[in-house]
């Protein structure tokens, strides 16, 4: 069965709720809003001429939607992706830091932020 880039944030919505204190559920909730994210932005940016490399995609697609994309809203997507890459690779690598609820809901929010307001104004568009 075909995977969705809403089933990420679905799951990643069930790992931060109730309010945990199980750090590895934020952590994997982190990594799942992320890529929620990544997965919605990557097929906008493919709609819009983006050509993924066969290396460095993640920071490819933040480059390409920050600097090469004429559309102010891949921009400003490119930034928040940017900033939710940070959390992500601290929750996937920086097993010493801690990760808490608020990071959790943080990237969470910023994910499903970018996707709904990116949903809205494709829908717009059209």
């Amino acid at each position: 069965m075909p995977v969705k880039p809403q089933s990420f944030l679905e799951e990643a919505r069930s790992l931060a709720e109730p309010e945990s204190t199980n750090e590895i559920r934020h952590r994997t909730s982190i990594n799942r809003s992320y890529y929620a994210a990544y997965h919605h932005l990557l097929e906008t940016a493919k709609r819009s001429g983006f050509k993924p490399p066969s290396f460095s995609a993640h920071a490819a697609l933040i480059e390409w939607m920050m600097l090469e994309s004429s559309d102010g809203r891949h921009k400003k997507a490119g930034k928040t992706l940017r900033e939710m890459k940070k959390l992500r690779v601290n929750a996937d690598y920086a097993l010493s830091s801690q990760i808490t609820h608020i990071d959790t809901l943080e990237c969470l929010k910023k994910a499903s932020h970018l996707i709904e307001k990116l949903l809205v104004s494709e829908q717009a568009s059209e």
